[in-house]
């Protein structure tokens, strides 16, 4: 099992990250096997409502190899991690895709659960409003850390 940590501080776009994966996933022929909350849409994604998921995805990987996906977006306290190892615990994945605040109780909680496993963390950043240019920085951090994941998925020890 390995994992993939999306990690910042509160309102960085760590759900929001996660779930533009899930649905790049979705691309690539992965396929829900079952979720837990509403399942993330563009639309949903788009309109700034997006709210904590759980999903099992399966699939074939670029080595045709048959995995399981554990996608848990949300670790802000303890029932929330909690919640995840119960997941992980219950779906056996192969790999698992998860967030965490960057520092504290819950980093230290979902590292526990990590272990000695694999994995790689990509930390997320505040994008403020200088200058009214927010969303056009905001749009190109997004398109930037979207392939960053993507780089990063596509070789070992993901494969996806």
């Amino acid at each position: 099992m390995t994992f993939l940590l999306i990690t910042g501080q509160e309102n960085t776009g760590k759900t929001e990250t996660i779930a533009r994966f899930y649905l790049e996933l979705l691309r690539k022929g992965y396929t829900v096997k079952q979720h837990w909350n509403p399942l993330p849409t563009a639309k949903i994604i788009a309109s700034g409502k997006l709210k904590d998921f759980s999903i099992e995805l399966q699939g074939v990987n670029s080595e045709g190899k048959q995995i399981t996906i554990a996608i848990h977006s949300a670790t802000d306290d303890k029932d929330r991690i909690d919640e995840l190892e119960k997941f992980i615990n219950l779906t056996k994945p192969d790999i698992v895709i998860t967030s965490s605040r960057y520092i504290g109780s819950p980093r230290t909680l979902v590292m526990s659960i990590v272990g000695s496993r694999y994995c790689f963390e990509i930390p997320l950043a505040k994008i403020w409003n200088h200058k009214g240019v927010k969303a056009k920085v905001l749009s190109n951090y997004r398109d930037k850390v979207d392939s960053v994941i993507k780089t990063i998925s596509e070789h070992t020890p993901y494969n996806l």
